[in-house]
């Protein structure tokens, strides 16, 4: 949870804004998670003859397994949580000035915040770009990371899980973050964020184009705005055609 000494609660005219941009940005979401649906099933057809998205699955089932039937690491996440806010606010320009994790549950204070500050915990794995740094600074020392390649992509695998998991589950305990800004836009804008991220990080270790994954959220989104100026077109006609027929 991230705190601003001048924080405001959103007028009503900054809830309209963000409605509005709720529904033109809808299309886009349902473009990104239908193009991010077609990369993973990709992902699987290849799965036979590419061991490395199995041993990504293998490690993102393992990470499941173990917070359905052992325990949810909430300590860990909310100190990643409150770290990313801070990091990212840090980055932005603000100032820090408190930080704060029990546990299960923290809060970062800062001079001054942004969507993105607000928001970024809930798209940026901050364990799995610190997995990703460790695994880039052992292949540049050791000259031999290849070695470990399989077992990398393993916790790779749980290090998404575990974000994904961890990240649904704060979502569902009523976060004030998505407060700020308004739940359906902060929902949308986590989705959409999470589903590019996800699919740029499936094509630096999977055989996936990032570029396909963008052409294609593209042509989904115009299709599917398309299909609503359809529906609304078809309505407008129908609507006089009616008052005529009760005349």
């Amino acid at each position: 949870m991230t705190k601003s000494g001048r924080y405001k609660k959103h007028t009503m005219f900054g809830n309209i804004i963000t409605f509005l941009l709720s529904l033109v940005l809808f299309p886009v979401c349902f473009g990104a998670g239908k193009s991010f649906f077609y990369v993973l099933v990709e992902l699987f057809k290849v799965s036979a003859s590419y061991s490395l998205w199995t041993y990504f699955i293998c490690g993102f089932i393992s990470y499941v397994v173990l917070q359905l039937i052992f325990f949810k690491p909430l300590k860990l996440y909310v100190f990643g949580h409150e770290l990313t806010h801070a990091l990212v606010g840090l980055i932005s320009g603000a100032r820090l000035k408190s930080f704060k994790v029990k546990q299960s549950s923290g809060s970062v204070t800062l001079s001054k915040v942004n969507l993105l500050t607000v928001l970024s915990p809930y798209f940026v794995p901050l364990y799995t770009l610190l997995l990703m740094l460790c695994y880039v600074l052992f292949g540049f020392f050791a000259k031999k990371a290849y070695g470990i390649h399989h077992y990398f992509v393993f916790l790779l695998g749980m290090s998404i899980a575990f974000h994904i998991a961890l990240t649904i589950f704060a979502i569902f305990q009523g976060q004030s973050d998505f407060q700020r800004y308004g739940i359906i836009y902060s929902l949308i804008i986590v989705f959409l964020a999470n589903c590019i991220f996800l699919a740029f990080l499936f094509s630096l270790f999977f055989p996936v184009s990032f570029w396909i994954f963008l052409k294609s959220t593209v042509k989904n989104s115009a299709d599917a705005y398309v299909w609503i100026y359809d529906i609304i077109k078809e309505l407008w006609i129908l609507k006089p055609a009616a008052q005529t027929v009760t005349k």
